[in-house]
């Protein structure tokens, strides 16, 4: 199970064994579980709400947005607004174990599946399939955990056996698109495919 707080503490997001997402709120006069939300086909394994607004004042506020991952080999992005998903990113070869918004680019995010794998994903660009991808580690273990860091150019993932790397997203201020390659910063020998 996942919880995931979306603009406000005192409302929360669970994601269930039975793939049924539940929003609510710990305090108040509507304390408990205010809406489900259906849509996988096995445990939800990991649940991540958009960081919000943008920093830029023109841009839409995307705070109602969050991804899930599920056992279902698919990754959802939902709107707290609607109880169906908006979309389903559905390339997982495998179960996806974890998802994680970029905090600092809207469109952006990461996931990590029982392959050993990492897909980075640029909804500017596709939707079909991730920007770029790697097997962490020639794709040894199965990856349960992943986080972008504060600064939106490190992805810090997490293998079964208790391993971590940090993987370069390379720099975020040139007009090209989000990534270029994939570069692991813990050893140099990592290989890198670009999809």
């Amino acid at each position: 199970m996942q919880d995931a707080g979306l603009t406000n503490d005192n409302y929360f997001l669970v994601g269930s064994e039975e793939g049924t997402l539940y929003s609510g709120c710990r305090h108040g006069s509507k304390t408990g579980i205010l809406e489900s939300y259906e849509g996988h086909h096995g445990p939800v394994t990991g649940l991540d709400p958009h960081p919000g607004s943008s920093l830029f004042s023109s841009a839409p506020d995307l705070s109602h947005l969050f991804l899930t991952s599920s056992f279902d080999w698919t990754v959802k992005l939902w709107s707290a607004r609607d109880k169906k998903p908006v979309y389903s990113f559905e390339c997982g070869s495998d179960y996806v174990y974890d998802v994680s918004w970029s905090p600092v680019h809207p469109a952006v995010f990461a996931t990590v599946d029982g392959t050993g794998r990492l897909d980075m994903w640029n909804l500017n660009f596709d939707t079909e399939v991730p920007a770029a991808s790697v097997y962490v580690d020639g794709g040894s273990a199965a990856l349960n955990c992943v986080s972008l860091t504060q600064s939106g150019q490190h992805v810090i993932v997490g293998d079964m056996a208790g391993k971590l790397w940090v993987y370069d997203l390379g720099d975020r201020r040139t007009s090209e698109p989000i990534l270029t390659c994939i570069h692991k910063a813990v050893e140099p020998k990592a290989t890198c495919r670009k999809l």
